[in-house]
């Protein structure tokens, strides 16, 4: 399946952390990569590559395309189809994540987010494994900072089940309860 971009950069004007990852896709990765920023905001669009272009030139990065994107189910599906990944920096509790979430699990487009609400998260697992599964679609959340924490106390009990009681471990399920 041939797609016009290897990533796309969803609302990276809208936090920190997304002009950063537009950063250091500029200067780290394949020169090669074809790439685009995309948002509802053509100026901000338009901001975050000027800011690309700002940088120390480093010979033969490309440039991301801009797309504009508005947050309907329909744009953000024909968005996905464009690439083979997507880094979606919306605010994921507003009902746009989950958007973004279902067009990528169903259309095979590989999706990653800094966000931090495992409530959230449990729900898409629950709504969109088997779709992913079934499009070869990676669904990564919590790829920022925040989850640390979970992820390294997850990797701490499997090492410990594996070296002290010589125990495999298949599945790692984290709950959280809430007794307020």
């Amino acid at each position: 399946m041939g797609r016009m971009y290897d990533l796309i950069i969803l609302e990276p004007m809208s936090s920190e952390i997304g002009l950063r990852a537009a950063e250091h896709v500029y200067e780290f990765l394949r020169k090669d990569i074809r790439w685009a920023v995309a948002g509802r905001d053509i100026a901000e669009m338009g901001e975050c590559v000027d800011g690309l272009k700002g940088m120390e030139e480093v010979e033969g990065r490309s440039i991301p395309a801009i797309e504009v994107c508005a947050s309907t189910k329909e744009d953000i599906q024909a968005l996905v189809r464009k690439t083979k990944v997507i880094i979606n920096m919306l605010d994921v509790g507003d009902g746009r994540g989950e958007i973004v979430v279902e067009a990528c699990a169903g259309n095979g487009t590989h999706y990653l987010d800094p966000a931090s609400d495992i409530h959230w998260l449990g729900g898409m697992i629950r709504k969109y494994h088997d779709v992913a599964k079934e499009n070869k679609s990676i669904i990564l959340s919590h790829v920022g900072v925040e989850s640390t924490p979970q992820d390294l106390l997850a990797f701490c009990a499997v090492l410990e089940l594996k070296n002290k009681l010589n125990l495999a471990t298949k599945e790692v399920v984290c709950a959280i309860n809430d007794y307020s």
